[in-house]
């Protein structure tokens, strides 16, 4: 049996980047002076961008990014690549929010339907220094390598697909004390695409195997 398969690839549009290289960059930070490039760690280029844990209970420092405008795709993906050596006392979250009217609508978490990443936890907890093995969850002291940086994509499709949307990243600190002392959160090369066609493509694969009782050809 022959069996021909053609796939015409969709045309991709590159909605927003942002890769924190240049002297300014298109994100900001709350408070100011909460997120610093940052040089010794980047996945490529120059630098990347970091957040410290904050050191009082309940404070929280958050990046965010422009108003993208994804009102002609159906089809649209989230992807970044981040270190995030923070303890699983504390909350990471990557949340989204439509503009409606020209006006933001509420903060939401991106919910993990929509993760298609390898953490181990982002279900239950978001993101932290559990997540991968190799960001050391137990030595809080431990500083992070390039060769820590992991990939995360979200199918956002249907969260944000013909619409205009938003994106922050948010660093809150629980009640541990002393958990501050954990290194924070650098992420790079922050990318939004999208496309009027399916994005992902269709994938075959055998998933039994069956026998018969006549002719036994399996």
């Amino acid at each position: 049996m022959i069996v021909t398969a053609s796939i015409t690839q969709a045309q991709i549009a590159l909605v927003g980047s942002e890769s924190f290289d240049g002297g300014t960059h298109s994100f900001t930070s709350t408070p100011g002076s909460a997120w610093m490039t940052d040089t010794t760690y980047k996945v490529d280029g120059t630098q990347a961008i970091w957040g410290m844990v904050p050191s009082l209970a309940g404070d929280s420092i958050i990046l965010t990014t422009p108003i993208y405008d994804c009102s002609s795709y159906g089809y649209v993906t989230m992807r970044f690549s981040h270190i995030c050596k923070v303890s699983p006392m504390d909350q990471v979250q990557v949340q989204y929010r439509l503009n409606i009217a020209g006006a933001g609508g509420a903060w939401q978490d991106i919910p993990a339907s929509a993760y298609e990443g390898d953490a181990a936890n982002y279900a239950l907890t978001g993101f932290n220094a559990e997540s991968y093995s190799v960001w050391n969850a137990n030595d809080s002291l431990a500083l992070p390598t390039n060769s820590w940086w992991k990939e995360e994509i979200f199918d956002l499709s249907n969260q944000v697909s013909y619409d205009q949307v938003q994106f922050r990243f948010v660093l809150r600190k629980g009640n541990v004390p002393g958990t501050n002392i954990s290194y924070g959160w650098l992420i790079d090369k922050f990318e939004l695409t999208a496309s009027v066609h399916e994005l992902k493509a269709p994938e075959v694969a055998f998933i039994n195997s069956f026998t018969d009782t006549v002719y036994h050809t399996g």
